[in-house]
């Protein structure tokens, strides 16, 4: 294989004519050897005795050495897997298994065969002749286009900064998510625990990294590649979907109001020059807490005000672009309206890691998924910890014992596969995704974007329909 990056991901155990998921990671340089290897693992994961494998649909993820090589890329895919939707972009930098891949050649796949789903694809051409300015008429556009009905489970959203209404695309998505959540309390979503941790459609996805002009995004979609826009899959039917959503930060002083404020630019806090606030709340730190500014100040927007305290996933953080010294103002990456409840945070590895924890203990407490995609910032890996795999590392530890890190490093190495010599002997679970310039999830009932986290879906059986 001659690659450092080889990787083979068996499919979740599955029984007669189940769903099946399986992923694979592959370093080679040249596009098409790298498809054909990736393609290769994940074949095997989803083999069925003598049965040949296909693929109903392959999530697939490139690095920028391959970015002008997506066709190619999904040529390949639809010879070995012969699946009926292919969906994917590039970024700066992938996911697969338990590795990240951030600066060198990779392609990352997620393949699933789905029996008894109902797959649709998407795009921004399916709501472009919608009056942007008519909210409703985005979300009934966008609820058709991606069917958001009673039975929708998860979309996954791909989609280029510069090119797409982002804050548009996410509220009228919110409101399609919500008539079709509406519909799911009749019994329609098993696993008691998950429905009760956050029933109803999942929306996740990325925005592009990388990019450094409108142009540059690469978005495939069934053997079609744009340079702009989104493009989106949807799952309806006999599949169970859960998002996690980790945050990357760790709060700095209390919880302000916003009194002044103009598009992007926040003026006063609490009836106070908002720069004033801010370096107020830096005097009272200590030395150790000032260096640890450096890792990048946030500014947190409450998702909303009704509540009588805060928590860790009640705030949307922002990067802190400017401040103005004349006007005490500060200038956020994000439009702040008067009246919203905001907190100052401050990224940290320890608080990003204690999280992301967390949130995948609750998941162990299910029985480990058929697969999963992860979106993860691209100001974690290693920007953000003190070594590479962090975020993939910490979902696969969730389910079982981790490959040992010197099998991890060897060249064409089988990590898993089914029966194999991953965790318990049954393999990584298939994970495959990508390093995003912002993060799509969902939060307090809304589908937001977010900075700074680590986004994941995981597919289940269905246990009732």
């Amino acid at each position: 294989m001659g690659t450092d990056l080889g990787q083979t991901l068996g499919a979740a155990e599955a029984t007669g004519a189940g769903p099946r998921v399986s992923s694979g990671l592959s370093g080679e340089r040249h596009s098409q050897a790298a498809a054909e290897e990736a393609c290769g693992m994940a074949r095997a994961g989803l083999s069925r005795g003598g049965v040949a494998a296909r693929a109903d649909v392959v999530l697939v993820f490139v690095s920028k050495h391959h970015a002008n090589e997506l066709e190619a890329v999904e040529r390949v895919i639809s010879r070995e897997l012969a699946p009926r939707h292919v969906v994917g972009t590039w970024a700066e930098g992938v996911v697969g298994g338990a590795l990240e891949v951030e600066s060198s050649p990779a392609v990352s796949l997620l393949a699933c065969d789905l029996p008894g789903v109902q797959l649709r694809v998407f795009d921004q051409g399916s709501i472009e002749r919608v009056a942007s300015s008519d909210a409703t008429a985005m979300a009934d556009a966008l609820a058709q286009a991606a069917g958001l009905d009673v039975r929708h489970r998860c979309s996954v959203l791909m989609a280029d900064p510069f090119s797409t209404p982002v804050d548009k695309l996410m509220a009228g998505l919110t409101i399609g998510a919500a008539r079709a959540r509406a519909g799911v309390g009749a019994g329609l979503v098993g696993h008691a625990g998950l429905a009760a941790a956050g029933a109803g459609p999942v929306i996740v996805g990325g925005l592009c990294s990388g990019l450094t002009r409108p142009g540059e995004a690469r978005l495939l979609l069934d053997g079609r590649v744009q340079a702009g826009g989104f493009v989106g899959l949807s799952m309806s039917g006999a599949i169970e979907a859960q998002a996690v959503v980790s945050q990357g930060c760790k709060p700095l002083g209390p919880v302000l109001v916003v009194t002044g404020a103009s598009g992007p630019v926040v003026k006063t806090l609490g009836g106070r020059p908002a720069l004033g606030v801010l370096r107020g709340l830096i005097e009272e730190l200590d030395e150790v807490r000032r260096r640890e500014l450096g890792r990048g100040l946030m500014l947190g927007l409450a998702v909303s005000e009704f509540r009588d305290r805060f928590g860790r996933d009640d705030f949307l953080l922002r990067g802190i672009l400017s401040v103005n010294e004349s006007e005490g103002s500060i200038m956020v990456a994000d439009h702040v309206r008067v009246g919203i409840t905001v907190r100052f945070h401050v990224r940290d590895a320890q608080a990003a890691s204690d999280d992301l924890q967390m949130l995948m203990a609750a998941q162990a407490l299910h029985a480990p998924p058929l697969g999963g995609l992860l979106f993860t910032c691209n100001g974690r890996g290693t920007r953000m910890f003190s070594g590479p795999h962090h975020d993939p590392g910490c979902v696969q530890r969730a389910f079982g014992e981790p490959v040992p890190g010197e099998h991890a490093a060897k060249s064409g190495s089988a990590m898993g596969g089914a029966g194999g010599a991953g965790y318990g002997g049954s393999g990584l679970v298939p994970l495959a995704g990508m390093f995003a310039a912002g993060e799509i999830g969902p939060v307090g009932g809304e589908v937001r974007l977010h900075g700074q986290t680590a986004s994941a879906v995981f597919f289940r059986r269905a246990t009732a329909l």
